[in-house]
């Protein structure tokens, strides 16, 4: 079983008894206008998690990406005030994503610039469960 939070554009999910957060985007999420929403929304969910995550972002039904919305994205989540992916609570990242563009932006997070954020790569969500379970 798990818990689900839905919203107009995305939904959470916070599987029971595992450590994982699962932020899946439709295909009518834009990164340059509904991040900051729903890293906004993220941070809420984090205050009531008591435990440490690892946090999969299943992106495999958006449009494609634009340089926009890699730039507002990787703006939002590693260079804000207020950092999403350097959340204490993050075990790990992982991204699932068929795009090239986003798998590129996702490994060049782990740059100085950003401050060395390591994003895995999955093709499928149960992938990244399965390889943040061992």
């Amino acid at each position: 079983m798990s818990e689900k939070f839905q919203y107009d554009k995305y939904h959470f999910e916070k599987l029971d008894d595992e450590p994982f957060l699962i932020f899946t985007a439709y295909n009518s999420y834009s990164m340059a206008e509904d991040a900051e929403e729903s890293v906004k929304v993220t941070f809420d969910l984090l205050n009531h998690i008591n435990e440490p995550i690892y946090y999969i972002l299943d992106w495999q039904d958006i449009d494609p990406l634009n340089m926009e919305d890699v730039s507002v994205g990787a703006m939002s989540v590693a260079l804000s005030q207020n950092p999403l992916f350097k959340h204490p609570k993050f075990l790990g990242i992982g991204f699932v994503t068929s795009s090239e563009i986003l798998a590129m932006a996702a490994k060049g997070l782990d740059s100085e610039l950003y401050g060395h954020i390591k994003i895995e790569i999955f093709d499928s969500v149960d992938d990244a469960v399965n390889f943040f379970r061992q």
